[in-house]
């Protein structure tokens, strides 16, 4: 497992593809890790606030390694959960995002390219954006930081991550995921990337990671690139 850790960088995704890029990726596992980033992205492009004093990683699978990058986010979610000893008091927020108290404490970006699948990771360690969309939180301010934050956490917190993503499969994780489910059974709104909103009743991740919706009676599947 090759460990890439630097104090600021504009991005650790970027990192991460300029080492792919320049063919400097020789194992199965690579982690990219940074405590500050200047020029973050989440989903879609958007912008990912990344202050000092928290988690960011970016963790490169070569994709032959990995049995189905479609279950990855919700994988993902139960490894950053499971690694942080914070599963009592957390839910995950289809299809990136972990939540404390409905506050988001940390989101995954899933991207694929030749021969690589990169997740990236951003956890809420010690100090958490304003956001107007949604409310936001940190393990600190939720009483939940447990350790010092230094370049050995950062490392030992990547390396349990990956070791956790690794020991689920994709039947199980899901079941364990759908156990905590944000707003299962609630009415919600999603707005897709068209700009088209469907109302309906969440029910549940299927095992190909659709989001199953009850809507007007009907049952819509949405994939993890349509909301």
């Amino acid at each position: 497992m090759f460990i890439e850790y630097q104090e600021k960088t504009k991005s650790t995704q970027q990192l991460a593809k300029d080492f792919i890029k320049n063919n400097k990726i020789t194992q199965n596992i690579s982690i990219f890790i940074s405590k500050e980033q200047t020029a973050g992205t989440g989903r879609n492009g958007k912008i990912w606030i990344s202050p000092k004093g928290n988690f960011y990683a970016s963790i490169v699978f070569a994709d032959n390694f990995v049995n189905n990058e479609i279950i990855l986010p919700f994988i993902t979610a139960i490894a950053v959960d499971e690694a942080l000893e914070i599963t009592s008091c957390t839910q995950y927020k289809c299809p990136n995002d972990i939540l404390i108290n409905s506050q988001k404490v940390a989101g995954i970006l899933i991207e694929k390219l030749p021969n690589y699948i990169i997740i990236g990771i951003g956890i809420n360690l010690t100090s958490s954006p304003a956001i107007l969309q949604y409310k936001t939180t940190n393990l600190k301010a939720e009483n939940l930081l447990n350790f010092e934050i230094n370049e050995q956490t950062l490392i030992k917190l990547a390396e349990k991550i990956v070791n956790k993503i690794i020991k689920w499969d994709n039947k199980s994780a899901i079941k364990e995921w759908n156990k905590k489910a944000y707003n299962k059974n609630l009415d919600i709104e999603i707005k897709l990337p068209n700009g088209k909103i469907i109302n309906g009743i969440f029910k549940e991740v299927d095992s190909f990671g659709k989001m199953v919706i009850e809507s007007n009676k009907e049952i819509i599947k949405l994939s993890y690139g349509e909301f």
